[in-house]
């Protein structure tokens, strides 16, 4: 048994509607703009969220390396102690 026509078309129209919508909220919060003189458009169009990213993850790095760099070795585990001798 299948799909019925109506269901399948209007789902996805209601996507394609949805993507549409998204797709729009996206470029205004994020607009194009065109490339100057020798830059790439890569450089230019990196949205703000994507470059925040960046950032925080190149400061956390920055950070677990420094934290490596000043940690103390792990103290030695002591021998074992003879427990079969009571006295």
């Amino acid at each position: 048994m299948g799909w019925d026509p109506g269901i399948l078309r209007r789902y996805n129209t209601t996507g394609h509607f949805r993507l549409l919508s998204q797709l729009r909220s996206e470029l205004k919060a994020n607009p194009l703009v065109r490339p100057r003189d020798g830059e790439s458009i890569a450089e230019v169009n990196r949205s703000r969220s994507l470059i925040r990213a960046i950032a925080e993850k190149a400061a956390a790095t920055r950070s677990r390396r420094q934290a490596a760099a000043t940690s103390t070795p792990p103290a030695p585990i002591p021998a074992a102690m003879d427990l079969s001798d009571p006295g």
